[in-house]
């Protein structure tokens, strides 16, 4: 007589159901997981760039209009940690004659809310230092 592998009888019955119920669950929480957490870390890489950008151009305009262009664009991306008193630290120094140092300090916390399940605290420390010309 022939065994019928469907029948209930079967050791692993169901067992493939559960694995693959199993699966989309993971995989469903970690695509829930990557759509609070991908767009966070991508407006800090665009922030991060526009500081470079802006620093790059030290040598053509004061420390008070890259800090407000810093904050622009920190508007813009939707980063309110950014603009909080202390957030962002512009120093721009003439060191010898026409050569001169700007730093840009960024240090800030970003919350990333998992759905009210948990608050993930993203502490962003970066220090950005360009040497410039006076031309």
């Amino acid at each position: 007589m022939t065994r019928n592998p469907f029948s209930s009888t079967h050791p692993q019955s169901g067992g493939i159901k559960l694995g693959c119920l199993f699966t989309v669950v993971i995989v469903g929480l970690i695509v829930a997981l990557a759509l609070r957490i991908v767009p966070v870390y991508h407006s800090n890489v665009r922030f991060i760039a526009a500081v470079e950008e802006i620093t790059h151009n030290a040598a053509l305009t004061t420390q008070e209009d890259m800090l407000a262009r810093i904050c622009e664009r920190a508007e813009n991306l939707g980063i309110p940690e950014a603009l909080e008193p202390g957030a962002v630290a512009v120093t721009r120094v003439v060191v010898r004659g026409d050569n001169g140092m700007c730093t840009v300090r960024l240090n800030y916390v970003r919350d990333v809310d998992l759905y009210g399940i948990y608050t993930f605290s993203w502490p962003i420390d970066r220090e950005i230092a360009r040497p410039f010309m006076l031309q």
